[in-house]
């Protein structure tokens, strides 16, 4: 696909969300974009855009995690600062990932500030320069989000 065509269904899809309230609106513009874009890939290219998790604002962070079912702690942490992220557009504190395990009902960690460790160690989660109400807070990197959407991506 060319820039040309790329181009036209983005117009396309800016006319057809042209008439959607302007908090959904940019939201819309990107599902619908995304579909026209879809559309014109061979199935195999669609299947590879699919990939990556999609999180619609209405989700709750447990039907995320349950969606993806990650296997490893790191896994777990990772989404759920990508959850942050996508969702909140926050930074997450250890508190609130030692929570997602409760909500999940997931087997908790022996040390969470160790999977945190490692996640930062492989260039994962970054510290937030500012902190969050006074806690400490990471956020995932690009690096980080790649490697969700890369291997964490499918259900």
């Amino acid at each position: 696909m060319n820039k040309k065509e790329i181009t036209e269904k983005f117009i396309t899809a800016k006319e057809l969300v042209s008439e959607i309230g302007e908090p959904y609106q940019h939201l819309a513009l990107e599902v619908v974009f995304r579909w026209l874009l879809d559309q014109a890939l061979s199935p195999v290219q669609a299947m590879g855009a699919m990939g990556a998790p999609t999180i619609s604002p209405s989700m709750t962070l447990n039907e995320f995690l349950a969606s993806r079912n990650p296997t490893y702690h790191k896994d777990r942490a990772l989404l759920v600062a990508y959850y942050y992220l996508h969702c909140k557009n926050e930074p997450v504190t250890t508190t609130e990932i030692d929570e997602a395990y409760s909500l999940a009902r997931m087997r908790r960690p022996k040390n969470i500030s160790d999977i945190i460790a490692k996640c930062v160690g492989k260039g994962y989660l970054v510290d937030y320069r500012d902190g969050k109400e006074g806690n400490k807070a990471w956020q995932i990197t690009k690096t980080g989000e790649k490697y969700v959407q890369e291997n964490l991506g499918g259900a």
